[in-house]
């Protein structure tokens, strides 16, 4: 499990670019931002012939799902080498990292005021250190779980 929302793989495939390229186009549709019908694609996204930006369709709301970047390059021999970069989307890094600011501001100052007074509360600690706990655990476990799902999509199709 990764602690930050952030990851990088190779896959290594014996297919020929043309068939890689071909087969991920295939499985991709084009980014729609308000689904309203179901699809029997598995991606949505942009391909080009040596590069793509993608994600997974979901059929349900998941913020933290990671959008795909990915190269594809020539290996050794007759290999075929598909760097993916898996990343969240620039709007949730946004909102994560005032997320993060503000309850750490929060935090701080009850710290602060703990500090100063002649008895600590240790309730109002926690329960001040409580949103960034819960904004940290559902961040890493909505990107990993969709993580998961769309590294083993692209393994099979490769």
């Amino acid at each position: 499990m990764r602690l930050i929302p952030f990851d990088k793989i190779n896959i290594i495939s014996f297919l020929p670019k043309e068939t890689i390229i071909e087969k991920l186009s295939n499985e991709t549709e084009n980014r729609i931002y308000f689904r309203t019908k179901t699809t029997d694609k598995k991606l949505e996204g942009i391909v080009k012939y040596d590069s793509f930006e993608i994600n997974r369709i979901l059929n349900y709301r998941n913020s933290f799902y990671p959008i795909v970047l990915g190269q594809i390059e020539q290996g050794d021999k007759n290999t075929i080498v598909i760097k993916l970069t898996l990343r969240m989307t620039m709007f949730t890094n946004v909102f994560m990292i005032l997320w993060f600011l503000i309850t750490g501001v929060i935090l701080f100052i009850v710290l602060n005021d703990q500090i100063e007074s002649p008895k600590i509360n240790y309730e109002s600690i926690f329960w001040s250190s409580v949103p960034i706990i819960f904004g940290y655990l559902f961040m890493i476990s909505g990107f990993n779980y969709e993580s998961k799902k769309v590294k083993e999509i692209l393994t099979e199709l490769f």
